[in-house]
């Protein structure tokens, strides 16, 4: 078999599997945007798609072509699409991972990314934070942290005689 039966005998093998809805409508997306861009309403739209044989609720159809809309958009907008350039090449240009632990602790409004080392100061136990050093503390950090911080702020006279 040539390559063009192949694509022939798996279109129609697809056609007559058991197929998610949204698969389906993924097949007819860009017929139904030619449609909709022709002037025609969601609701023919969604009634023709009926008559063919993909019953759907209108909220139902509303959601999918919203769906296929953004992920055709993510395709057509993804960061090798934009520059050009292959994905080994976009993870050659990025920053390695060595490069991001050496960042010097982060000044408020500074946005982290995610998986993004932060560092804390020596002083964390009762010095200001920024809401992503925070965020980076294990639930056994903010409990000592607070702890600190009521001894600090809320001194009673029990941590007077322990501090002598």
């Amino acid at each position: 078999m040539d390559n063009a039966a192949f694509r022939h005998h798996f279109a129609a093998f697809a056609a007559k599997a058991d197929r998610s809805i949204a698969s389906r409508f993924r097949d007819a997306f860009e017929g139904i945007e030619i449609a909709l861009e022709a002037g025609v309403t969601r609701a023919q739209a969604r009634d023709e798609l009926a008559r063919l044989g993909l019953d759907i609720k209108q909220n139902t159809f509303n959601v999918l072509l919203m769906r296929v809309r953004k992920e055709r958009a993510e395709k057509k907008d993804g960061p090798s699409a934009a520059t050009g350039l292959t994905a080994t090449a976009v993870q050659e240009n990025a920053p390695s991972q060595d490069q991001s632990s050496k960042k010097p602790v982060l000044q408020r409004g500074e946005m982290v990314k995610r998986g993004e080392v932060v560092q804390l100061p020596e002083d964390w136990l009762t010095a200001e934070l920024t809401p992503a050093q925070s965020r980076s503390l294990s639930a056994e950090q903010k409990q000592q942290r607070r702890k600190a911080r009521d001894r600090l702020f809320h001194p009673t006279p029990y941590d007077k005689l322990n501090a002598e």
